[in-house]
């Protein structure tokens, strides 16, 4: 039996989007090695709502 890495955004309910590959380029800067699309989106989120808030 194949196990798999139990990851926090396993955990939440998931929606399909379409993003262009510019975007989908951009955003992948946010996240690190090994790190999925999602964690690296939520991080760029944290830092927009941060900014907005100063």
């Amino acid at each position: 039996m194949v196990q798999t890495a139990n990851t926090p955004e396993m955990a939440e309910p998931t929606k399909m989007i379409k993003i262009s590959v510019k975007s989908y380029d951009r955003l992948k800067k946010f996240g690190y090695a090994g790190e999925s699309i999602n964690t690296a989106l939520g991080r760029a989120l944290d830092i927009a709502e941060k900014n907005k808030k100063a």
